[in-house]
């Protein structure tokens, strides 16, 4: 099931469009070759993906769990922002067994909302389960997520340049 179906938003046409392989993508190439070289090597390591609201970060999460068919837990984290999200719905999560044997991400989308307990659980979390299990935190305000945490993720910079920009109205 994609995420979209996942997420219930059949008919909402942004949704419904959503890029779905990385060639839907638009992005400058500096962000597109570390995109494509995360597939590539079937490596996800942890990351943060950070810029201005409406610049493709989540669809380029989705496009990372659909291209790795990974399993995947997406957490809006505007909507479930304390510690016990961590405790419960993560941690079930990334200690439950994995028949197909592929890879398992955890999707924190509006992550710059977590609680100051939530995040620092989530960094715990991170070190304790990084070997079976791949984080991607989504953030429009880089500033508001704890360095601690921050200093545990590999940043993909969505603030894109004017020269950027234009090379992406083309496309």
């Amino acid at each position: 099931m994609s995420m979209n179906e996942r997420l219930g938003h059949k008919f909402i046409w942004g949704l419904k469009y959503r890029p779905k392989v990385v060639s839907d993508l638009i992005l400058p190439p500096r962000v597109s070759e570390q995109i494509e070289n995360i597939i590539n090597n079937k490596h996800l390591p942890n990351i943060l993906l950070t810029g201005a609201a409406g610049t493709g970060k989540t669809s380029t999460a989705t496009v990372l769990c659909n291209e790795l068919n990974a399993e995947y837990l997406y957490i809006n984290c505007s909507e479930q922002t304390g510690i016990d999200t961590i405790r419960t719905k993560v941690r079930n999560f990334v200690t439950s067994s994995n028949w197909e044997k592929n890879s398992k991400i955890v999707l924190m989308d509006e992550a710059d909302r977590l609680s100051s307990q939530a995040a620092d659980s989530a960094k715990v979390f991170i070190e304790e389960f990084s070997k079976n299990c791949s984080f991607i935190f989504i953030s429009n305000h880089k500033n508001k997520i704890i360095p601690p945490l921050r200093s545990r993720l590999q940043e993909i910079d969505y603030n894109f340049t004017r020269k950027e920009l234009e090379g992406m109205k083309k496309d």
